[in-house]
């Protein structure tokens, strides 16, 4: 009796390792059949992205020293030697429009193309009309000069300038210029109407000689009151 009951206790102690085997088993492929899963709707782009310095193919020397500054915890300060003006910086800022990265987008490009920072290179490379043009054009307006403000306009629609592009930069310097508040609102509303028509499709020259047209008959009314 004492040798059967043995032999029942060890295969139910084989059965049960056998069991436990099985539902580890069962559970770390059902592991791996979620994580599959997770893994089939993530983008290609995150699949291939680098996990560790050691799958960056490429720059070697620039992955060595990144790792050394992760390793140490300690990046030194990066000082950038360019040939620049004050007024190569202004045009950065201007052409950037508060975003840091536009900035720097803005001048690596001018220094890869031109080697050198001014103000003409800037709007080369970013391909805006020049902002002294358009504060010239804006003063003769403010002036009532029509005749002056549309030679202006005209040279910037032959260079190639889309009326989007103009019209934008109009608004920029407007908020800017210095002129009274009145007109300068009244000025924006003019810009606002005419952008809304060049949004429309009606991107020509003669919305952009209309508005100026008419802001110069605003800024004329605006003085023949003060009188």
């Amino acid at each position: 009796m004492s040798n059967k009951k043995d032999e029942s206790i060890e295969i139910m102690e084989v059965d049960s390792s056998d069991e436990n085997n099985k539902a580890s088993t069962s559970k770390s492929s059902t592991q791996q059949t979620d994580q599959r899963k997770s893994q089939s709707n993530v983008p290609w782009i995150e699949k291939c992205r680098p996990q560790t310095f050691k799958d960056i193919v490429g720059n070697e020397d620039t992955v060595a020293r990144l790792e050394v500054f992760a390793n140490t915890g300690n990046v030194p300060n990066i000082i950038i030697a360019i040939s620049y003006t004050e007024d190569g910086l202004e045009a950065v800022v201007f052409t950037a429009q508060g975003d840091m990265r536009q900035a720097l987008n803005n001048l690596q490009s001018t220094c890869n193309g031109f080697k050198h920072v001014s103000s003409e290179n800037v709007f080369k490379v970013c391909d805006e009309p020049h902002p002294l043009l358009v504060k010239e054009m804006l003063q003769h307006c403010v002036d009532g000069n029509t005749e002056k403000a549309y030679k202006i306009i005209s040279h910037l629609w032959k260079l190639g300038y889309a009326a989007e592009d103009i019209i934008g930069n109009i608004f920029r310097f407007t908020k800017t210029m210095q002129m009274p508040e009145e007109l300068k609102l009244d000025f924006i509303k003019e810009i606002g109407l005419t952008h809304l028509r060049i949004v429309d499709s009606l991107a020509s020259l003669l919305q952009l000689t209309g508005l100026l047209a008419t802001c110069c008959q605003v800024a004329m009314d605006a003085t023949a009151s003060m009188c």
